[in-house]
C-alpha cells in the first residue's frame, strides 16, 4: 500500500484489500483537516469583522464633533439638540433631547422623601483644611432641575454678609460620574445664630429614578458651622419633566454605490422605569450588536448602542428608531450616527 506525500492518507494497488481500519483512518484524517479549514475560515471573518467594525467606529468618533462636518461618503452626524431634523417627541433638558412619562410632580415633599443625609457639613473659620463637606443622597421619582435647596444648622464667627463660595455637585451612583457642579455664595446676614430654612437658588438637572450623591463643599472658610445640611422640607423647588414619552427619529442615509457593511452608533441615558427601544434599518428591526458606556466630551457617562450589519445596504438606506417611556421612565437622546463601508 502506498500513501500520500503530505498527510499520509492510503493508496490502494489493485492487489491490496481494503482494510476497516486503514480506511477509517483515512476518512477520519479527511474530517479533521475539512473541520480545521472550516474553523479557520470563520475565525478569520468573525477577526476582519471586528477590525472593520473597530475602523469605522474610530473614523466616526473622530470626525463626528467636527465643525463645519467634512464631506464623508457614507457617514453621518446628528446632535439633534442642534439640528433636529427628523426628530419627534422631544424636550430640551440641560442641552440635550429628553422624552419622559411621570405621574409625579417634584413637590418640596417629594424632594424631602428623596433626600437622604449622609455627613453634615462642618467648619472652621480660617482653616479650610479642617472643613467637612455635606454629603447625601437624593432620588426621586420623577425628571427635573432642582431649583432651590433650604441651608439648615449653626452658624457663628461671621462678618454679616460677607460672600463664602460653595461648591455643589451631582455624582450618578450608577455610573460614578460627577454629572454636575456649581458654584455658590452662602452669605450669611449674622455674626451668629442657628438657620431653620434659609432659602438657595441653584439649577441642577436630575434623572427620575437615579440616585445622586450630593456633596457642598466649602472652598473658602469665611465663617464657622456644625450640623448644618441642606434640606428641601417646605421650601424646596423644582421642574417636572415630562411629555408624552416617546421620541422618534429617522434618517436616509444616501449612498451611491451602497455598502456591503455598516455600523450605527446611538447614545443615549435611559433612566427610571426605562422603556421600549425598537431600532430599524431596511424595514427590519434590530437589535444591539454591542452595548457599553461611554463617555462623552462634556463629561456625560452615556450608554452607546452599536448596530452593526454586514449584509448589502442600498444606496438610499432608512434606519429609524422609537423609544417609549414606561410610566416614571426617561429618555435622553445625546446623538447618534452612522458609517456605511
Amino acid at each position: 500500500m502506498n500513501y500520500t506525500e503530505n498527510f499520509h492518507l492510503p493508496q490502494w494497488d489493485e492487489q491490496d484489500r481494503i482494510m476497516r481500519v486503514d480506511f477509517n483512518h483515512a476518512m477520519a484524517e479527511i474530517e479533521a483537516g475539512l473541520t480545521s479549514g472550516r474553523d479557520d475560515g470563520a475565525e478569520l471573518r468573525v477577526s476582519s469583522r471586528d477590525r472593520l467594525c473597530r475602523l469605522a467606529y474610530n473614523h466616526y468618533c473622530a470626525v463626528q464633533n467636527m465643525d463645519p462636518a467634512p464631506h464623508q461618503i457614507g457617514l453621518f452626524h446628528q446632535n439633534p439638540a442642534k439640528n433636529s431634523t427628523g426628530v419627534s417627541g422631544t424636550r430640551l433638558w440641560d442641552g440635550l433631547c429628553f422624552a419622559g412619562k411621570s405621574d409625579t410632580a417634584l413637590t418640596a415633599d417629594v424632594l424631602a422623601a428623596g433626600f437622604t443625609g449622609i455627613t453634615p457639613l462642618s467648619m472652621v473659620k480660617g482653616n479650610l483644611a479642617a472643613c467637612q463637606p455635606m454629603t447625601g443622597k437624593l432620588k426621586v421619582p420623577a425628571s427635573g432641575r432642582l431649583r432651590r435647596f433650604n441651608l439648615t444648622g449653626n452658624f457663628f464667627e461671621n462678618v454679616p454678609n460677607t460672600p463664602a463660595r460653595f461648591q455643589i455637585s451631582l455624582t450618578s451612583q450608577e455610573t460614578g460620574a460627577v454629572e454636575q457642579t456649581m458654584e455658590l455664595n452662602l452669605a450669611l446676614d449674622t455674626a451668629s445664630g442657628t438657620y431653620s430654612y434659609r432659602p438657595v437658588d441653584i439649577s441642577l438637572y436630575v434623572l427620575g429614578g437615579v440616585e445622586y450623591l450630593v456633596t457642598l463643599r466649602p472652598l473658602e472658610a469665611v465663617y464657622s458651622a456644625n450640623n448644618a445640611w441642606i434640606s428641601f422640607e417646605t421650601y424646596g423647588l423644582a421642574d417636572t419633566y415630562t411629555n408624552g414619552g416617546t421620541v422618534t427619529a429617522s434618517r436616509t442615509l444616501h449612498e451611491l454605490a451602497g455598502g456591503e457593511q455598516g455600523i450605527v452608533i446611538l447614545r443615549c441615558m435611559i433612566a427610571g422605569k426605562g422603556g421600549t427601544m425598537t431600532f430599524t434599518w431596511d424595514g427590519k428591526e434590530r437589535q444591539p450588536s454591542a452595548r457599553r458606556l461611554a463617555k462623552m466630551r462634556d463629561g456625560r457617562i452615556v450608554q452607546e448602542l452599536i448596530y452593526y450589519r454586514e449584509d448589502v445596504i442600498p444606496e438610499n438606506s432608512r434606519i429609524s428608531f422609537r423609544f417609549a417611556c414606561n410610566t416614571g421612565g426617561s429618555f435622553v437622546f445625546c446623538d447618534w450616527g452612522a458609517t456605511l463601508l
